[in-house]
This record gives structure tokens, C-alpha cells and sequence, in this order.
């Protein structure tokens, strides 16, 4: 993807192009339901970027960093 030496962070305004093909669009086209939990880190600055518009039926994130793993608040302290 030519990512390798960069981060795609929550400001960053680039993410995966569009016309690559995910594992879930795949998966959807086989006939198959594609749900996700976790972090979304490939892109947020364009709604075409989201996790709903590249494939998954649903997908349950924060898509923003510096979530903390127990009370799930946002502090700009913790990193993910």
C-alpha cells in the first residue's frame, strides 16, 4: 500500500484508496454477512473512508485515538 513508513492517524487526511477492494466487500459478495469490532484505523477524515462504506454490514469502533482500554473514556494521555 506504500504505507509502511507512515501512520494513518485520526487527522491524517489520506487513508487506503477507495477503489482497493477489503476483506469484507469481498466477503459480502460471496453471499457472506462482514461485522466488525475493533479499531478503525484507515482513514476518518471522509465518510468514504469509514469502516460502513468499505465493506462491513455493521461495524462497532471508536475511530478516534487515546481511547482508554477500561472505561472507554477519550484522555488525550492514553494512546492505543
Amino acid at each position: 500500500t506504500g504505507f509502511q513508513d507512515q501512520e494513518i492517524t485520526v487527522y491524517s487526511d489520506f487513508s487506503l484508496a477507495v477503489n482497493m477492494t477489503l476483506l469484507p466487500s469481498a466477503l459480502v459478495r460471496g453471499g457472506y454477512k462482514a461485522y466488525g469490532v475493533g479499531k478503525w484505523n484507515l482513514g476518518h477524515c471522509n465518510i468514504a473512508y469509514m469502516p460502513w462504506n468499505r465493506g462491513f454490514d455493521k461495524f462497532f469502533t471508536q475511530t478516534m485515538s487515546g481511547i482508554h482500554y477500561y472505561d472507554h473514556t477519550h484522555d488525550s494521555m492514553h494512546y492505543d
